[in-house]
């Protein structure tokens, strides 16, 4: 992954990112006939799963962009929203909560003190994971981004039950059968979704959610 430097860098990748997850997923739905028979049910099992994977698939690039970018600006600990911050110092907040020593917990919290004042140094394991993307997992990575999970309750049945569950049972060959108009409402709710977030992202961005 190349080091995105400016703001204005991140905002046009995650823009690129969004823009052509639309285009393709327009080109599909408009390629279902109106007709039912075969074919629409076949190119709809189809959209469904194609809907799933450009939802998880934006959120772990998008992310992964804007976590990129903030684990290169040279930001000290102190500067940091809380839950970057945690990122940063995570292997010591492991090792404190590890042992039950007084004495290694006290030096553990002094390194952490005296780092707060440190760069920050972030592992080169990316914290975002979005395998099976359920909204819970979403939710943790609202925390970290600096999106507001709340804004999101209401499409917690349709991310889970909807969009994971209906291409689960698509990709694992299950017989699931969406008729045309249950179908639209999918895909409308899954491009408004993706637009929220989106537009989120670079709403954080633009405000630097990633600073304290």
């Amino acid at each position: 992954m190349s080091t995105i430097r400016t703001k204005i860098e991140l905002i046009e990748r995650i823009e690129e990112n969004y823009v052509w997850r639309i285009q393709e997923l327009s080109v599909l739905k408009n390629s279902i006939p109106l007709s039912d028979g075969p074919k629409q049910k076949v190119l709809i099992r189809a959209s469904i799963t194609l809907l799933y994977a450009n939802w998880e698939g934006f959120v772990k690039e998008s992310c992964d962009d804007y976590y990129d970018y903030v684990s290169h600006l040279g930001l000290n600990v102190n500067q940091l929203s809380h839950s970057f911050a945690s990122v940063a110092l995570k292997n010591s907040i492991t090792e404190l909560t590890s042992t039950k020593k007084i004495t290694l917990q006290t030096k553990v919290v002094e390194y952490i003190l005296t780092k707060f004042t440190h760069r920050a140094k972030f592992s080169s394991e990316n914290p975002i994971k979005t395998s099976n993307l359920k909204f819970e997992i979403f939710e943790d990575i609202c925390t970290l981004i600096g999106l507001n999970s709340s804004n999101y309750q209401l499409k917690e049945t349709f991310i889970n039950e909807v969009l994971l569950t209906n291409r689960n049972k698509i990709a694992h060959g299950k017989y699931r059968i969406v008729d045309y108009d249950n179908f639209l409402i999918i895909y409308d709710t899954c491009i408004s979704l993706l637009k929220q977030v989106k537009e989120e992202l670079i709403l954080s961005i633009v405000n630097e959610r990633y600073k304290i």
